[in-house]
């Protein structure tokens, strides 16, 4: 056999395998960055209450982005 049909020959036998699926890894760090940002943001607000006992126009920013 010619070698441009055996890599035709290859290219096809690996189209018909099943490829690599990375969507569970991918909504896991969806959700992970998601859960971290949300979780940033109370914390950051938490503080702000604690030690000067009100919020500024970025704290009300982050508030309403992550809604």
């Amino acid at each position: 056999m010619s070698p441009p049909l055996n890599a035709a020959k290859s290219w096809a036998n690996q189209c018909d395998e099943p490829h690599n699926n990375h969507h569970s890894a991918l909504r896991a760090a969806a959700v992970g960055s998601g859960v971290a940002g949300t979780c940033i943001v109370i914390f950051r607000v938490v503080s702000r209450l604690y030690t000067d006992q009100r919020l500024w126009w970025d704290d009300w920013s982050h508030i309403v982005a992550g809604v």
